[in-house]
């Protein structure tokens, strides 16, 4: 747990989900593609919504990329160390609310298959497809050409 920790100071949560720039865009209402932008609007999958520290806005994303698809290498810069190490401990770590006395985590989503099997009608293929894309080491990651050979994309490349 980070107890008395400056990186633990409870802010009020904000009151929309997203607007401007960062607002889904507009999706087929029958589609995968609308239950899923609507699900992860809904959710604070993404973004800072749910940041309950103050500052530290990129550990946060941080910690949530990590919680989302997995570890991630040190940054290449150097000046960012610190931000990847708080990063890393608010993705492992607890704190105890001030309110309540209870042990809560920090990060509160689960993996992209947690998150993505929360809603209702997803396919499990669709689930794999999106697990096989989002791979951050680019070494790793899918071509396009790879991506589109995916066995959930067969019916479209018939």
């Amino acid at each position: 747990m980070i107890h008395g920790s400056k990186a633990y100071r409870p802010v009020p949560p904000k009151s929309g989900v997203a607007s401007g720039a960062f607002t889904a865009p507009t999706s087929d209402m029958e589609s995968n593609n609308y239950k899923l932008t609507y699900w992860l609007a809904q959710k604070l999958v993404f973004g800072t919504g749910d940041k309950i520290i103050e500052d530290n806005t990129e550990a946060w994303c941080i910690a949530k990329i990590i919680r989302l698809v997995g570890p991630v290498s040190p940054p290449v810069n150097e000046a960012f160390l610190d931000e990847f190490s708080l990063a890393r401990a608010l993705e492992k770590e607890k704190y105890e609310d001030a309110e309540t006395g209870e042990t809560k985590q920090f990060i509160t989503v689960g993996t992209v298959r947690e998150e993505l099997e929360k809603i209702e009608g997803v396919p499990q293929d669709l689930i794999e497809f999106i697990e096989f894309l989002l791979v951050i080491d680019h070494t790793k990651r899918p071509t396009a050409r790879e991506a589109l050979g995916h066995p959930y994309l067969a019916d479209v490349a018939a």
